[in-house]
């Protein structure tokens, strides 16, 4: 058992001490966080700011996204 802990508490400190960005995969994202390493997310590629405003009262509002075309 103290091997296990010795391997955790050395993964723990290695990847806390890098500031290289982290992969963009869950799986990678949740075993960086199974070993309590600060994640660093890759910058996002562009910005685009949106306003958004609620839509009338008596308003139905419909989104859409374009998940459901084949």
């Amino acid at each position: 058992m103290s091997s296990l802990s010795w391997i955790s508490a050395n993964i723990t400190f290695t990847g806390n001490q890098t500031n290289l960005t982290s992969s963009t995969s869950i799986r990678d994202f949740s075993i960086l966080k199974a070993f309590l390493v600060t994640i660093h997310p890759p910058k996002p590629s562009f910005l685009k700011e949106i306003i958004w405003q609620p839509p009338p009262s008596q308003w139905i509002k419909c989104n859409i996204d374009g998940a459901s075309t084949p």
